[in-house]
């Protein structure tokens, strides 16, 4: 497995390195931002504007998300949490995802925090 990297380095050889990499490109994007593609994408925007944060809604839509767009992330291993917070009134959603080779690997995974807000 070779990808070019959005980030420091110039080749990104590690699968979980590479599920990080998908993360923040679908995180990142809007619904009908990728041409040819309009499914792609996620729209917190629908989670924040909610009167009642809902923290198990966004979790099972980022999942259902990373099964639908990903390939690396969903053949790994990944634990994903969601919070809320408040801060100065307004809203934020806190999401934590570790990425892992397999459930029953000791070895260390990579770990992502994610903050959306409007």
């Amino acid at each position: 497995m070779i990808d070019i990297s959005l980030n420091n380095d110039i080749i990104v050889t590690d699968r979980l390195m590479a599920g990080i990499q998908e993360l923040d490109i679908l995180f990142n994007t809007s619904p009908a931002e990728m041409i040819g593609n309009a499914t792609y994408g996620v729209n917190f925007l629908q989670f924040l504007w909610q009167l009642t944060p809902n923290e198990s809604t966004i979790e099972r839509y980022i999942r259902e998300k990373i099964q639908a767009n990903t390939f690396y992330v969903k053949q790994l291993a990944y634990e994903l949490s969601v919070k809320t917070d408040y801060l100065e009134g307004e809203l934020y959603y806190i999401i934590n995802i570790t990425l892992t080779e397999s459930y029953y690997n000791d070895g260390d995974g990579v770990s992502k925090q994610y903050v959306i807000k409007s």
